[in-house]
């Protein structure tokens, strides 16, 4: 007898569970969470990322593949690529409508670093090239917030060179 409530009991648990893995499914649509989360990473108006596919799986986090990304640094630009980027993140927080992400998941990312010259000592240092800010945050990137703890790589290639110098000769 207590062997049957106890089989009920996680029965019914695990029907809850899955209706509330449903719940999520629906109620987010990838390709709107990954264009709110690139519209996050773009706020800054220093580094534009662009993506092609979303994928969301509620336990996992927020999959985007074949990403790509430049930016300014204070020594030059970048300019990287990536077969995929997993955003993980906090599952209960989904069931609060925010995206709360943790840790992130790289996969074969290239990048590319180009430094450019200084400006000579008393010289007019050479203007930099931003991109303009987004205009106003939508509403739903207001509820996702980046908390990260860890980042994960694997895959990895990362080139150097100097503006106008030779590309970087492969091995």
């Amino acid at each position: 007898m207590a062997l049957k409530r106890v089989v009920l009991a996680v029965l019914a648990l695990a029907l809850i569970g899955a209706a509330a893995l449903l719940v999520l499914a629906a109620r987010f649509d990838p390709e709107a969470l990954g264009q709110a989360v690139l519209r996050k990473l773009n706020a800054t108006g220093a580094t534009e990322v662009e993506a092609r596919r979303f994928s969301l799986n509620p336990l996992t986090g927020l999959r985007i593949d074949d990403a790509t990304a430049r930016g300014e640094l204070s020594a030059g630009r970048f300019t990287a690529s990536l077969e995929s980027l997993r955003l993980e993140h906090e599952p209960w927080s989904l069931l609060r409508g925010e995206l709360v992400v943790r840790e992130l998941v790289l996969r074969a990312p290239v990048v590319t670093l180009v430094s450019t010259p200084r400006a000579p000592a008393g010289g007019r240092p050479e203007a930099q090239r931003t991109l303009p800010p987004p205009a106003g945050e939508p509403g739903p990137t207001r509820r996702i917030r980046f908390a990260i703890s860890r980042i994960e790589a694997s895959g990895c290639q990362l080139f150097s060179r100097a503006e106008g110098g030779m590309p970087p000769a492969s091995a």
